[in-house]
C-alpha cells in the first residue's frame, strides 16, 4: 500500500501487505504539506493475483505546533535580564503541553516557567521549577504538570526565568520576519524580557529573540470517511 502525491508523484509513505482473503489493514503515515494525496496498492514483487481496496476510512490528527525550528544558531549572553519569554497570538482554541528554551553551554541552575495572558497580565500558568546542569547547548524540554487552555486571537507570553549564572541564548535572525505556523503568529517584536525577576516580560529589544519556545496542541481529531 502507498500514500502519494498526487501532483508531484512523490510516495510519502508506504507499508508491505501480503494476504489472500480481505483484511483491515491500519496504515499510519504523515501528511508533510497541504496537498492531492492517493491512497492505493501495487502488485510490489508478486508474480501473479490481484488486489483492491474496498473502502478507506481516514482519521486525522493534527501535529502539535512549536514556533521556532530545532535547527538555529545561538549566542550566549551574560547580560542583566532575569524573566525572558516569545509573546504570541494563537488562532484556535487549544492547549500548551511543554515549554522549550535553547539552553547555552554555560547555562544552568534552576530556572522558573511561566505563561502569562499578555492582554490583562494574569499569570495562566506557573511558576513552576526547572533545572539543569551547564556543558550540554541546545533544546530543552518541560512538559506542564497538566495542559493549558488557551483560546482564539488571544495574545500570550511564555517566559522562562535566567538561571543563577545570568547565562541565556540569543539569536537576532529569527524574528527579521514574522512566524506563521497553522495555529500561532508571532511578530518581530515577540521577543520580550524584563529585569525584574517574577515580572511579567514587556520590554522589547528590537528582533532579539531570547528562545522561549512551546508545543501547541490542536483540541479534538479531525476524522473523514470515504468509500
Amino acid at each position: 500500500m502507498f500514500v502519494r502525491d498526487i501532483n508531484t508523484q512523490e510516495t510519502i509513505a508506504v507499508k508491505e501487505v501480503s494476504n489472500t482473503e480481505w483484511q483491515k489493514i491500519k496504515f499510519n503515515f504523515y501528511v508533510p504539506k497541504t496537498a492531492n494525496y492517493q491512497v492505493g496498492i501495487e502488485r510490489g514483487d508478486a508474480r501473479r493475483g490481484w488486489a483492491k481496496i474496498d473502502n478507506v476510512k481516514m482519521e486525522g490528527y493534527i501535529a502539535p505546533t512549536t514556533i521556532f525550528d530545532e535547527q538555529i544558531s545561538a549566542e550566549a549572553v551574560n547580560g542583566n535580564a532575569k524573566e525572558l519569554g516569545t509573546r504570541f497570538t494563537t488562532l484556535d482554541y487549544g492547549a500548551i503541553t511543554q515549554v522549550k528554551i535553547y539552553a547555552v553551554a554555560q547555562e544552568r541552575g534552576t530556572h522558573t516557567v511561566r505563561i502569562w495572558n499578555a492582554e490583562n497580565g494574569n499569570l495562566i500558568a506557573g511558576p513552576y521549577q526547572w533545572s539543569f546542569e551547564e556543558g550540554s547547548e541546545g533544546w530543552k524540554t518541560f512538559s506542564l504538570p497538566e495542559p493549558v487552555a488557551v483560546g482564539p486571537n488571544c495574545e500570550y507570553i511564555v517566559s522562562v526565568s535566567v538561571g543563577e549564572d545570568g547565562y541565556y541564548a540569543k539569536n537576532t535572525q529569527i524574528l527579521s520576519t514574522s512566524i506563521e505556523t497553522c495555529d500561532i503568529v508571532c511578530g518581530t517584536d515577540a521577543g520580550v524580557y524584563s529585569n525584574v525577576a517574577g515580572q511579567m516580560p514587556e520590554n522589547v529589544a528590537g528582533t532579539e529573540c531570547y528562545l522561549r519556545c512551546l508545543l501547541y496542541t490542536s483540541p479534538s481529531p479531525r476524522d473523514v470517511e470515504e468509500s
